[in-house]
C-alpha cells in the first residue's frame, strides 16, 4: 500500500515538520483544534480561488466566515438531520431498486457489483437530493454521470499540488485566455459541470417560492437549498445569492466524497474483525 510521504517525515522527525520556508506540517490531532477551532485568529494561506464565489473552505476573511457559519449552523445539527430522513429514504429506495433490476438473480459478471463505484453513485445522488431535492442521475445511469466524479478526482489532484500556489494557477487552470476561450465555447476547461445546473436550480426555486401562496400545501421535506434561501432572508448581510450558490456547490464537492469514503473498509482489518467475531461466537457454542 502506498503511504503518504508526510507520514514517513513525521515518523522520522516528530509531530511538527518544516516542509518549506514558511510552511509547517502538523502530525498530531491536538493541533486541529488549536489551528482550526472556533475563535482562532490564524490567517488562512493563499489558495487557488475561482472567479465566482468565496467559500467557507477557501476564504481567509474570518469575520465573513463566522457570520456565514452562524447563519447556517442550525441546518447541520442532529435535530435538523432528522428532517432530512425522508430524502435519505427516497434515495435508499432508488439504490435498492437499481440493484434489484441490474444484479439480482444474475449469474457471472452480470451479477457482480462494484461496491466502491456504487457507493459513489449513491452518495452523489443522495447529496443532490439533500441539497436541491433532485438526484444527479448516477444510479439511474449506473455510471459517472456527466463525468462529475472524474472532474472532482482531477480537481482534487490539481488542488493538492497547485492549490497553495495561486501564482502558477493563473497560467494554468485560471489562465485568462483559456477562460475567455471557454466562455466562447471554443475550449472545454475548468468550469465545474454542475455549476450551471445548481445555478438554474436556485433560480427556479426562487421563482417557485415567489408563486407560492400562504394557503398552498407544504411541499414536503425541506432540502438544504430551501434552508439556504431562508437564511438569505433572515441573515441578508451574511447570505446573498452568491453564498447560496457557493454553499450548494460546496455540498456537492465535499459532501458526496465524504459520505462515499466513510463505508470503505480495507481488506485486512475487515478480515481480522470477522475472525475476531467468529472466535468470540465460538466461545458461546
Amino acid at each position: 500500500m502506498n503511504r503518504p510521504p508526510m507520514l514517513d517525515l513525521h515518523e522520522e522527525y516528530g509531530d511538527i515538520v518544516r516542509i518549506g520556508p514558511n510552511t509547517l506540517s502538523f502530525g498530531c490531532p491536538e493541533a486541529i483544534k488549536d489551528i482550526y477551532g472556533a475563535g482562532k485568529a490564524w490567517d488562512k494561506a493563499a489558495v487557488v480561488r475561482g472567479r465566482t464565489a468565496k467559500t467557507l473552505f477557501s476564504s481567509p476573511d474570518i469575520a465573513w466566515h463566522n457570520s456565514l457559519r452562524k447563519a447556517i449552523n442550525p441546518y447541520f445539527t442532529a435535530t435538523a438531520a432528522v428532517g432530512y430522513e425522508p430524502l435519505v429514504d427516497k434515495t435508499i429506495n432508488v439504490f435498492l431498486e437499481q440493484w434489484d433490476s441490474r444484479f439480482a438473480d444474475k449469474e457471472g459478471p452480470d451479477g457482480v457489483i462494484d461496491l466502491a463505484d456504487w457507493l459513489l453513485y449513491f452518495s452523489f445522488d443522495l447529496i443532490g437530493e439533500l441539497t436541491y431535492g433532485s438526484r444527479h442521475g448516477f444510479m439511474e445511469s449506473g455510471s459517472d454521470h456527466q463525468g462529475i466524479i472524474s472532474f472532482l478526482q482531477h480537481f482534487a489532484v490539481y488542488g493538492s499540488i497547485l492549490g497553495p500556489s495561486p501564482f502558477w494557477d493563473k497560467f494554468l487552470r485560471h489562465n485568462p485566455m483559456l477562460l475567455w476561450l471557454e466562455r466562447q465555447g471554443l475550449y472545454k476547461g475548468s468550469t465545474f459541470s454542475l455549476g450551471p445546473f445548481v445555478g438554474k436550480r436556485m433560480r427556479d426555486r426562487i421563482a417557485q417560492d415567489k408563486k407560492r401562496k400562504p394557503d398552498d400545501e407544504p411541499k414536503g421535506a425541506e432540502d438544504l437549498l430551501d434552508k439556504f434561501l431562508k437564511a438569505r432572508v433572515t441573515h441578508p448581510k451574511a447570505v446573498s445569492d452568491q453564498e447560496v450558490l457557493s454553499l450548494s456547490l460546496t455540498m456537492v464537492l465535499a459532501g458526496a466524497e465524504t459520505i462515499s469514503a466513510s463505508p470503505i473498509i480495507t481488506p485486512d482489518p475487515f478480515v481480522n474483525r470477522i475472525e475476531e467475531l467468529t472466535a468470540d461466537a465460538l466461545l458461546w457454542v
